[in-house]
């Protein structure tokens, strides 16, 4: 049943319109229709305006202006998502709105594919066929740690021992990674599809090995592995190594996130491992990130960003190596103080440590260290008041979950907007007492938060601009991307901000709420000033100036995943440099031994056989890069 309406038919599907009844209607009669005061059963609407030459539309009119919007919801069953208006498909740049809400025992968390964003509910614009995921997170109680393990031995031989020692490990071994040829390889493999059946039938989960050269590797050529492993192995996820740790890399691993979620099921896992502490914009690139990856000695004193509390500790994985029996316990029990859900530990170590499962005294321990407690996971309620009533003012939260759920340790930004007539004048309640208008609040138990508004006074007298407050604290070292957020207010209106760093205009901003995302990487390293100048409708101005850090990790890009020298000095020798923030490189033969360590820039190594060997650059920060060695004659 069709109603004619004057305003859409023209956007009918061209079918509609045509004399004679389309082919694939078969033996079926045309639909009825409604017509003002004329029902005409057997005759759509669009095809009596075309009968009576009122409207012939070209073949196109239609198909090219409709788009389509599918929602997938992360996991299955954690939670449904509303579109209003609800239509099967909507006209081209039709504005619709989002609303997730989360299952009992779930929280929504964010959007990811072609939206990204923790706002809910969201609006958005269909400028294009849309894919949206959106995803939930348990809100678990407790999560007990297993073991995750990059088993790089072939399932074959004697390594088939390993494997044996993996499934007989059920229930604390939780996931591994197959790798049979830096990647799928070019064939199936046998040995390797039963491996995985074995594994899977006893509820351990499979992920594949693809290798993204830090994100500098063609992604199609990744995507490719990635239906490799998919096709032949049926697996549950995939592992992407050398992952980059920058942050104009995000949006690469996105894609890649977005790509397995879409082709192969929201339920595959995506694992994504920098081996080193990484920004917390990739928290929505994966649902697991390896976030250290290097030696015991290095683990000791290594600590997380401090990001990764807010998360459960199921995101996170550590890799620790050259660890000694003696070590294993304190090594598992430093992992659960720093929220790692997965861990793997072993007393291997370069050039490969991944070829081997410990010995049997070694092994047992760990089993009995990773299962004997639980990681405790606590979530504490937000509420937020306002007075005197809602109608004097708001509070931006970040991040906005729909249920104010926080997990224990989160820091949760607040800012109070007044609304027309009333001017923001203090928080209360848990918080304690504050007038700045912007506050970070950590989440160590349930806490309820007053924003107090109080009505403006009427002077007569025009006041210049107050500036209440900026979310970037005097001499505060900053990196990456850093959203600026300025709070200000007038008795009459604020027309404009204009923010200088060290005197050179940055931009103008002209509407509430004055927010800009700084890239600190057209900034050098080093101390900067920035000044906020605001204006008033009386061209009154107020000037604030902070002074400010900027502290970027260089890209490491430089250091190449392989160099080629050879032994007599042609002049074709590739040169390794050390940059200032390369503290040393050491150099390995393929049987692990450290044969040289370099502490300036080289291009002869004479004191070398030919032959390949493996190099480990040592950062002042702590963080570690590998790659190969030729030495030719």
């Amino acid at each position: 049943f069709v109603v004619w309406d004057e305003t859409l038919d023209k956007d009918l599907p061209p079918s509609l319109y045509k004399s004679s009844k389309p082919d694939f209607f078969g033996n079926l009669n045309w639909p009825s229709i409604g017509y003002p005061n004329n029902i005409n059963s057997g005759t759509i609407p669009a095809k009596l305006r075309y009968d009576q030459q009122e409207y012939i539309p070209t073949e196109t009119s239609s198909s090219s202006n409709v788009v389509n919007i599918y929602v997938i919801v992360n996991p299955p069953n954690a939670g449904s998502v509303t579109i209003q208006p609800s239509s099967p498909s909507y006209l081209l740049n039709t504005q619709i709105t989002l609303t997730a809400s989360a299952a009992n025992g779930w929280r929504f968390v964010r959007w990811s594919g072609d939206l990204n964003s923790t706002q809910n509910p969201i609006s958005i614009v269909l400028d294009a066929n849309k894919t949206i995921i959106a995803n939930f997170e348990e809100l678990v109680s407790t999560f007990t740690q297993k073991i995750a393990i990059p088993s790089y031995f072939y399932p074959g031989g004697s390594s088939l021992s390993y494997w044996q020692k993996i499934i007989n490990s059920t229930g604390s071994v939780g996931l591994v990674v197959i790798n049979p040829s830096d990647g799928p390889g070019n064939n199936k493999d046998l040995n390797y599809s039963n491996i995985v059946s074995s594994l899977q039938s006893v509820g351990i989960k499979v992920v594949g090995y693809v290798y993204t050269n830090w994100g500098s590797r063609d992604i199609n050529i990744v995507k490719s592995e990635v239906d490799k492993h998919f096709q032949w192995y049926n697996l549950d996820g995939i592992f992407f190594d050398e992952a980059s740790d920058l942050l104009e890399k995000v949006t690469y691993y996105q894609q890649l996130y977005n790509y397995v979620k879409q082709t192969y099921g929201t339920d595959k896992i995506v694992i994504i491992n920098p081996g080193i502490n990484t920004l917390e914009e990739y928290i929505n690139t994966a649902d697991i990130i390896v976030n250290f990856e290097d030696e015991y000695t290095k683990y000791i004193n290594w600590q997380p960003s401090g990001w990764e509390y807010k998360y459960s500790p199921y995101r996170f994985w550590h890799l620790i190596i050259n660890t000694p029996f003696e070590n294993l316990e304190n090594a598992i029990n430093l992992s659960k103080e720093r929220n790692a859900g997965w861990i793997y530990v072993t007393d291997d170590n370069l050039p490969n440590p991944w070829d081997t499962i410990p010995q049997d005294s070694y092994w047992q321990k760990e089993l009995s260290l990773v299962s004997s407690s639980s990681l405790i996971t606590t979530y504490y309620q937000l509420t937020i008041n306002i007075t005197p009533n809602n109608n004097a003012g708001d509070v931006l939260v970040y991040p906005e979950y729909s249920n104010f759920l926080y997990l224990a340790g989160s820091t949760v930004t607040l800012t109070a907007q007044a609304k027309q007539g009333y001017k923001f004048s203090n928080w209360s309640g848990d918080v304690g007492y504050s007038t700045n208008t912007t506050i970070n609040l950590i989440m160590d138990t349930n806490k309820v938060v007053i924003a107090n508004f109080i009505v403006k006074s009427t002077s007569s007298i025009d006041q210049p601009p107050i500036i209440n407050s900026v979310n970037l604290q005097n001499n505060e070292t900053i990196s990456g991307n850093f959203k600026l957020i300025i709070n200000c207010e007038d008795d009459n209106a604020i027309t404009k901000l204009e923010l200088y760093i060290d005197g050179t205009n940055l931009t103008t901003l002209e509407n509430s709420p004055y927010e800009y995302e700084l890239d600190t990487k057209i900034l050098s390293n080093g101390e900067h000033i920035l000044l906020i100048k605001a204006y008033d409708n009386s061209n009154q101005t107020t000037t604030l100036s902070i002074n400010f850090i900027v502290n970027n990790k260089q890209d490491l890009n430089y250091l190449k995943e392989e160099y080629i020298l050879t032994l007599n000095n042609d002049n074709r020798n590739e040169t390794i440099e050390l940059y200032d923030e390369v503290e040393l490189i050491e150099i390995y033969d393929l049987k692990g031994n450290k044969v040289y360590e370099i502490s300036q820039k080289i291009n002869s190594l004479k004191f070398l056989k030919i032959g390949s060997y493996i190099y480990k650059a040592k950062l002042k920060n702590g963080e570690i890069k590998f790659g190969k060695l030729m030495v030719l004659k």
